[in-house]
């Protein structure tokens, strides 16, 4: 006999929910309200728990936030990679990496632009926070980095100098027209942004794409 009874949830399974739920709440209030002014108190009504289940994961706000930043970027990546991995060759992969650098994801539309916004901002006021800066930019550039390794190998790649400037200087125009793209939106649409990372990366890289008749073409992520 079948039955109708919702499973079981485990201890460890309840927790990681619960901790992922506050964190996620914490992304959008960081975003929504500012880094000085996200109180626990907001977190706690946006997640629907109490500050004590906060305080039960979290020992201190510093340590709420700096986990809150972590949890995006792992998130975002993560989504990145597994967007990426569906293409058929690097210049296709590469080219999704772009475009979801450009375009948001579903159900976070603006939110994951400004929330690297308050974590420069934070990194440089707060020597503290300042030493996730690294750690969080190496999981940045990593799927970059082995994209284009990838592409040298099958050589769809040419790169004009080493594999970590190329690399440096593509996550750093993103992050450049992500802030103009935000700002003004009407002279860097999303749609514009994606083609002037697309053309840098022909560039540096030394191949060609035609995506002009891909049907994602300026999707809303």
């Amino acid at each position: 006999m079948t039955s109708n009874a919702p499973r079981a949830v485990s201890h460890p399974e309840r927790t990681n929910y619960r901790r992922a739920q506050v964190l996620e709440a914490t992304v959008r209030v960081i975003s929504e309200r500012g880094v000085e002014r996200t109180r626990l108190v907001d977190v706690a009504r946006s997640a629907e728990v109490s500050i004590g289940l906060i305080q039960h994961y979290f020992d201190t706000r510093d340590e709420l936030l700096a986990s809150a930043f972590y949890f995006f970027n792992d998130l975002w990546v993560r989504d990145w990679e597994t967007a990426s991995s569906a293409e058929a060759d690097p210049p296709h992969k590469l080219a999704t990496l772009l475009r979801l650098s450009a375009f948001e994801f579903e159900g976070w539309h603006e939110v994951q632009w400004r929330i690297w916004v308050e974590f420069w901002s934070l990194c440089n006021r707060n020597p503290a926070f300042r030493a996730h800066f690294s750690n969080i930019y190496d999981t940045f550039r990593k799927p970059f980095r082995d994209i284009i390794l990838e592409g040298m190998e099958r050589g769809d790649f040419a790169p004009r100098s080493s594999v970590e400037d190329v690399v440096d200087r593509l996550t750093a125009q993103i992050e450049g027209l992500r802030v103009h793209a935000l700002l003004e939106p009407k002279r860097i649409p999303r749609q514009r942004m994606f083609e002037l990372l697309l053309a840098e990366a022909q560039d540096e890289l030394q191949f060609s794409l035609d995506v002009s008749t891909d049907p994602r073409r300026g999707e809303k992520r």
